[in-house]
């Protein structure tokens, strides 16, 4: 199962999404309850266009599985 946890800087939570392509990341508490859903749109009002733009571009890139 593919999560983060609440407390992980959001650098971290886009790379996860870049290595598994996916567009939404569960986000869970240090006792492992679903506190929130991270997506697309929250990192790009978030983060900076490039991170956005570079986040999108992998995890759209057709899978080798």
């Amino acid at each position: 199962m593919l999560w983060c946890f609440d407390d992980v800087p959001l650098e971290q939570a886009m790379e996860q999404m870049r290595d598994a392509q996916v567009r939404r990341l569960p986000v869970v508490d240090r006792d492992r309850h679903l506190v929130g859903v991270l997506s697309m749109g929250d990192i790009a009002t978030t983060a900076g266009t490039t991170d956005v733009a570079e986040t999108l571009a992998c995890i759209s890139v057709p899978s080798d599985h």
